[in-house]
């Protein structure tokens, strides 16, 4: 597995983004029950074929294009989005908040933030 350290930097280097589905992290989705996309160390190349835990093969995701690619090979990232971006809209994921503050810079900012969103909208 990639260490927490590798994964922080990739983390910064994607723009604290899903590679995949261009979401920042701490949007929140509807997927199985409300989900807060929380950045996940991914294996491009699957662990499943290949064991490389090498910085050229992780990618950071959300947890919820990391279940959807699973152990599916992609010949490039430019796939690997096109793919996910529909499995996301055929399984039914909606975005429910995305926040302007970037949940790895401020979790306790992005905190207040969803909570105005919650409490202003009715849930």
């Amino acid at each position: 597995m990639f260490s927490a350290r590798l994964i922080d930097r990739a983390v910064e280097v994607q723009g604290h983004v899903c590679l995949y589905c261009g979401l920042p992290f701490g949007t929140i989705v509807e997927y199985r029950g409300e989900t807060t996309q929380t950045p996940v160390g991914d294996h491009f190349i699957p662990w499943s074929l290949s064991s490389d835990t090498s910085s050229d093969n992780l990618v950071v995701c959300c947890q919820v294009c990391n279940t959807l690619k699973s152990d599916t090979v992609f010949r490039s990232v430019e796939e690997a989005t096109r793919n996910l971006l529909v499995e996301r809209m055929k399984r039914g994921v909606r975005t429910l908040f995305i926040p302007q503050n970037a949940l790895t810079f401020d979790p306790e900012g992005w905190n207040r933030e969803a909570m105005g969103y919650f409490s202003s909208s009715g849930f």
